[in-house]
């Protein structure tokens, strides 16, 4: 369904702002023209009023004020509208390579989100002959599509969805310093871009105000360090300090409990991939393979109950 707008304000989600392609003033003359010179009106796809494909023609409509239309899209929440924007993006011409990183991350940790809570993915499904072949599994199929739309390494996409989640955390902190780092203004490495993500907040804000941006990665790698040694070190006369004033109460952090079991998560992650990749399946006994099996199984009921929980919070 499309629905002409005058003036018309659409929202941008700024988790898939980051996988935008921005509008520069090089970029913006030809959008321009090409508005100016198309017979019909201009098309921005939306997902509940927030835009999902046609950010730099919306950008350019609501500065000069051109009437567009809005095609709705249907999505069965955020994390598979997140996954088609990457798709988008990673197939533009037009993307940078630390764009290209992050959407190729984003795409990878949407599609495990979706499969986690066993929905169809809708911007790309395996036909019903795939579906019908001996040892489908639609995770393994997921996989490999997201493989096929980033042309690079599955090692690789392990590696870059680390790195999303590192420009997510740092977003979080110091937005302007993650789109410089996106926008290739500011040069990080993947060790170093993690190294930022974590750090505190207080570190993040202050190694962004404080640096060059053309600093090279060794240096920035060096300052880092510092960094997280003068963090430690200040965490360690923290602890000494509260140890000697036993009344004094922590202060309460909403996020511990999210953080810690997200620290903990990673671990099993590693650990069942492990298993997965050296354990030898046919010699276990059937008791053991069991054991593990229902207590697979009671994890993934509370890993949805949990997802459900998060995209009600997203959805308010």
């Amino acid at each position: 369904m499309k629905t002409e707008c005058i003036s018309y304000t659409l929202f941008v989600d700024e988790e898939f702002k980051k996988m935008f392609i921005p509008v520069t003033d090089k970029t913006k003359e030809p959008i321009i023209n090409d508005l100016l010179n198309r017979k019909e009106v201009p098309t921005i796809k939306v997902w509940k009023k927030k835009i999902i494909a046609g950010y730099d023609i919306y950008t350019v409509c609501h500065e000069m004020n051109i009437p567009f239309l809005c095609e709705e899209l249907s999505f069965l929440n955020k994390y598979e509208a997140a996954a088609y924007i990457a798709i988008q993006s990673i197939k533009s011409e037009k993307i940078n390579p630390e764009r290209k990183k992050y959407c190729v991350g984003k795409l990878f940790n949407s599609l495990k989100s979706l499969g986690a809570s066993n929905f169809r993915f809708n911007c790309a499904e395996p036909s019903e002959e795939e579906r019908n072949t001996s040892h489908f599994n639609i995770s393994r199929w997921r996989t490999a599509f997201l493989s096929g739309c980033s042309t690079i390494s599955l090692n690789t996409i392990y590696r870059y969805s680390h790195y999303a989640a590192a420009i997510d955390n740092i977003c979080r902190v110091c937005p302007e310093f993650a789109y410089e780092i996106l926008n290739g203004l500011f040069y990080l490495s993947y060790p170093n871009t993690l190294k930022v993500s974590s750090l505190s907040e207080e570190g993040i804000k202050h190694l962004h105000a404080t640096t060059d941006k053309h600093m090279h990665d060794s240096f920035m790698h060096a300052r880092i360090n510092k960094y997280k040694e003068a963090e430690a070190t200040k965490k360690k006369r923290n602890i000494k300090n509260t140890s000697v004033n036993i009344k004094q109460r922590p202060q309460y952090d909403p996020d511990a409990d999210f953080s810690s079991i997200s620290f903990t998560i990673s671990a099993w992650l590693s650990q069942l991939e492990r298993l997965n990749n050296t354990a030898s399946f046919s010699e276990a006994s059937p008791s053991a393979l069991w054991k593990l099996e229902q207590q697979l199984n009671q994890l993934k009921e509370t890993c949805i109950k949990i997802s459900h929980r998060i995209e009600d919070k997203y959805n308010e």
